[in-house]
């Protein structure tokens, strides 16, 4: 009897690791990464989600990949924080060099959530995100500025 409870709970652990390494597969687009960039990562999105400013620096200085995305929703860290309104929390993220044009699983990106952001947030989403423009603008040929404002030419207004 003690042997087949034994094989019962052996056979379960193995289970639950292999779930949880599926888990862990599809949270990162089936790519190859370290547990401690996994911990990183969901530390990022945890505090962005709580607009803990200070745990962000630290994931980000712990390695997490600034532009992680949600597994459910696709949506950036940047993102998060723009829905969210945690508007030191996207200061951070840029500093960091995320990337304001990922799209989410709804084909949206942070860029166009900061320009629809609640009153009171739109002059500091605005600001904050004046640099992310300024750089899409200045080169606007690029593939990416067009797909933003749906190929509008911006020659001979």
């Amino acid at each position: 009897m003690a042997q087949h409870l034994d094989l019962a709970r052996n056979k379960n652990n193995i289970f639950n690791k292999a779930k949880q390494g599926i888990k862990l597969l599809f949270w990162h687009g089936i790519k190859e990464i370290s547990g401690r960039q996994l911990r990183a990562n969901m530390d990022l999105l945890g505090g962005v989600d709580q607009g803990f400013s200070g745990e962000v620096k630290e994931a980000l200085e712990k390695g997490a990949d600034v532009n992680t995305k949600d597994s459910f929703t696709g949506d950036t860290a940047l993102i998060l924080a723009v829905k969210n309104g945690r508007t030191k929390c996207c200061e951070i993220l840029l500093e960091h060099g995320a990337d304001a044009l990922l799209k989410n699983r709804s084909g949206n990106n942070a860029l166009m959530y900061a320009m629809n952001a609640a009153p009171h947030l739109k002059p500091s989403m605005i600001a904050l995100f004046s640099g992310v423009l300024l750089k899409e603008i200045l080169g606007s040929d690029t593939p990416r500025f067009q797909s933003l404002f749906g190929g509008c030419s911006s020659g001979g207004v």
